[in-house]
């Protein structure tokens, strides 16, 4: 119930999307349950133990919600006149409550559509860990309404779920060369909305099914539908940001990183948050944050591997890196850069058991800010 809630928009200018949609089947002995915004519809199947009669009604999703807040896990018995009153009742082992439906006459409901794409028995788990990094990264900016989205995009018997925010970048990369063919290639930009309820719904023992055209696409997954409208527009390339080589490639422990700039970005400036990464030639990462008009400042150092050139210091946005590091769960992460006007590439480091496993490669890229002389 409270994912279908998710999708209703409370300031609809619509009355009858603010109501969740029952249609009672009476020989399969299940209700289906819609909720919809007009451009988002999700809808769950619930199993009944008993039903007589079916049919089709609304009830108001906030009503709704208050009827079960304070309802323990016990059997419900629901009963729905049509008919005469249009009364909706819920009685329980303890009470009941009721209200007025709807007829559902006036409800919309999404067109069917043919879908020229489509990938099959995506793993539930992956999809939503790869859609909770992602969304992290996605803008705010209606005037660029593709970067407010997720992009799915097939590449060479991969699957790409990304989002970028023009300053920062989450991609997760998981080969499914067993599920279409290497030489297929599509996209879609899925709005963050539907990532979000997706991101929330998908379990680990789930298997995602994706199909989409140029402009709709429908998601099933074992409890639910999802139809929804893609985000048109042309996401930008953003395989061409990632640098092909790197000077410079240093391994470190994530937590200690993690904690590191918790520590020091509060004393970095309000307005830019810039906090100075020093690598040195002896493997130490020092990492400091100041605010000189209010004369306050914070360095902790930590221990790195792998640095072979002279001391650079690098301007990162504190709140961006503890974004990267926060949705990466690995214990070692790999930075790799070349000089401190380019982008900035942190990878996870798994062990090879778990690297095959899992066939999944992450990478968070963002972009330095300009140290004063």
């Amino acid at each position: 119930m409270k994912n279908l809630c998710k999708v209703i928009n409370p300031k609809t200018s619509i009355p009858i999307l603010g109501d969740i949609l029952f249609d009672v089947n009476e020989t399969l002995k299940t209700a289906k349950l819609t909720a919809s915004d007009a451009e988002v519809t999700i809808s769950s199947d619930v199993v009944l133990d008993e039903c007589e009669g079916g049919g089709r009604f609304c009830i108001n999703a906030q009503i709704l919600a208050a009827m079960l807040s304070e309802v323990k896990d016990q059997p419900l018995v629901i009963t729905a006149t049509l008919e005469s009153d249009m009364k909706f009742t819920m009685t329980y082992s303890d009470g009941s409550a009721f209200c007025p439906m709807l007829p559902a006459d006036d409800y919309p409901m999404p067109t069917q559509h043919e879908y020229n794409e489509n990938i099959e028995g995506l793993k539930g788990e992956w999809v939503r860990n790869a859609l909770k990094r992602s969304l992290w990264a996605t803008n705010n900016d209606d005037l660029r309404p593709v970067m407010n989205g997720v992009n799915f995009a097939l590449v060479d018997g991969c699957l790409d779920i990304v989002a970028t925010d023009g300053h920062v970048m989450m991609k997760s990369q998981k080969s499914i060369a067993d599920k279409v063919a290497t030489n297929r290639c599509g996209s879609f930009i899925m709005p963050k909305k539907v990532a979000k309820i997706l991101s929330d719904i998908a379990e680990e023992s789930d298997y995602v099914d994706i199909a989409w055209n140029d402009r709709e696409a429908h998601i099933e997954l074992f409890d639910y539908n999802i139809d929804f409208r893609l985000i048109e527009g042309k996401y930008p390339n953003y395989n061409s940001i990632i640098p092909q080589e790197y000077a410079h490639q240093v391994s470190c422990y994530r937590i200690p990183l993690l904690s590191a700039m918790k520590a020091v970005t509060p004393f970095a400036p309000d307005s830019s948050q810039l906090v100075t990464m020093t690598i040195s030639s002896d493997n130490t990462l020092e990492v400091r944050g100041e605010n000189f008009d209010f004369d306050a400042g914070a360095m902790k150092a930590i221990d790195v591997k792998g640095y072979y050139g002279e001391e650079i210091s690098i301007g990162v946005k504190g709140s961006i890196l503890i974004g990267i590091l926060s949705k990466i769960s690995t214990s070692e992460v790999l930075l790799k850069f070349n000089d401190p006007s380019r982008a900035i590439v942190i990878e996870p480091i798994d062990d090879d058991d778990k690297k095959k496993e899992n066939d999944e490669h992450i990478t968070g890229l963002f972009m330095p800010m300009l140290l004063s002389e």
